[in-house]
């Protein structure tokens, strides 16, 4: 059998194919009022084939066209209220039996209008200067927003002195989120967050005459964070167990940091302020540490304590301010950041504080590379070293 034979006999035995089985089954209601017409079947056939075999149709028969069979109305008989009925891939009007139950529809449930705000599971990268850079693990702080890790050189010509400084927290992050709509899910907890991350803070002088106020330690540890949300405030909870090393003294130190966030809209903490429209921009980030250690030779003491133990509690109070808006022009990628951690040291009932502040310009659009001026002062929160310094550095940010 030849190809035309063989594609009259396919058009043919397509068209009673479907002749048989859509339109036959909607002529047993024809009674009631609805036929498809030939224009239909043709179109039915066109749908129903591959392009293969409609080519073959179209050989077999020069007047055989798809796109000349668009899908019509059905001609009406009655004027009985009219219900979907879905015939194949042909979306025909087909008139209710008289006897059809009616089917009740489902309310829609009213439209939520809050944002889903579990945008960061997973994995994910960490680069900050350092905790109090980080915000909550399972989300961080905006990169625009962030300080971010640094790198630094000055060369002193009065002083005659050259120093290299690096600042940083660097981690990678796995968070368990559940979906959830501020203001409208119930209380629960939300967020399970673990890290794995280490830190450096190192200061190297070349004048022999300020070598003691060199300072080099390392840390590395592990963090744990859950999350609980009420309304629209959020509360976190997070543990970090860690190792500290010395490179100076060659000392190593065990340490632990309990901290509380109190994410809470409703007192204004964390969240977002703005004035003059979108020029002035701030933001409030408090959270309670927790922070004990002990050092592994009794010989050198911690230097918090003067003891081979040390217990600090206190708040550290964040401030972030955006003074020329968000955008992408000039004034716009300047950012002001400064931390006042304050602590009461239990084994000496004697307080003290770390205190840095950093203005830091965006060269990139997302954030992630910038330029940074620190003012740092107190005792270095790791190594307990005394600071009291001004840098200019390169910072980096994820």
């Amino acid at each position: 059998m030849n190809i035309r034979a063989r594609s009259a006999l396919l058009l043919g035995v397509g068209t009673l194919a479907v002749a048989w089985t859509i339109p036959a089954a909607a002529s047993q209601d024809q009674a009631q009022g609805t036929t498809l017409t030939a224009a239909q079947m043709k179109a039915i056939v066109c749908q129903k084939h591959d392009a293969g075999t409609l080519a073959a149709m179209k050989q077999a028969d020069a007047g055989f066209q798809c796109d000349a069979f668009p899908a019509q109305s059905p001609v009406k008989h009655s004027a009985s209220p009219p219900a979907k009925l879905k015939l194949a891939s042909l979306n025909a009007t087909v008139p209710a039996k008289a006897n059809s139950p009616a089917v009740p529809t489902a309310a829609k449930p009213a439209a939520v209008t809050t944002n889903n705000v579990s945008t960061c599971p997973g994995f994910h990268f960490l680069l900050r200067d350092s905790w109090s850079d980080t915000g909550p693990l399972w989300c961080p702080t905006d990169v625009k927003k962030a300080t971010g890790a640094s790198l630094s050189y000055t060369d002193d010509y009065v002083a005659k002195n050259r120093n290299w400084a690096t600042k940083g927290l660097a981690g990678i992050v796995f968070s368990d989120v559940d979906r959830i709509y501020p203001g409208v899910n119930p209380p629960q907890w939300f967020d399970r967050t673990f890290a794995f991350y280490v830190e450096d803070n190192s200061s190297y002088n070349s004048n022999s005459k300020l070598v003691s106020k060199n300072s080099d330690t390392r840390t590395a540890g592990f963090s744990g964070e859950l999350g609980y949300i009420n309304g629209n405030d959020y509360q976190y909870f997070r543990a970090t167990p860690n190792v500290v090393w010395d490179a100076i003294k060659n000392t190593t130190a065990v340490a632990v940091m309990g901290e509380y966030i109190p994410a809470l809209s409703s007192l204004g903490f964390w969240t977002p302020f703005h004035a003059f429209g979108d020029t002035l921009n701030w933001q409030f980030d408090p959270d309670l540490k927790l922070q004990y250690a002990s050092t592994t030779d009794r010989k050198n003491p911690m230097q918090f304590s003067g003891k081979s133990q040390s217990f600090r509690v206190g708040p550290d109070l964040t401030v972030l301010v955006q003074p020329f808006g968000t955008g992408g022009d000039f004034w716009s990628r300047i950012g002001l950041n400064t931390t006042f951690h304050p602590w009461y040291e239990a084994y000496t009932a004697h307080g003290a504080y770390w205190w840095t502040s950093a203005v830091t310009y965006r060269l990139d659009d997302a954030g992630n590379v910038g330029l940074k001026f620190t003012y740092n002062r107190g005792l270095d929160e790791n190594s307990g070293v005394m600071t009291n310094q001004y840098l200019a550095s390169l910072s980096g940010r994820i």
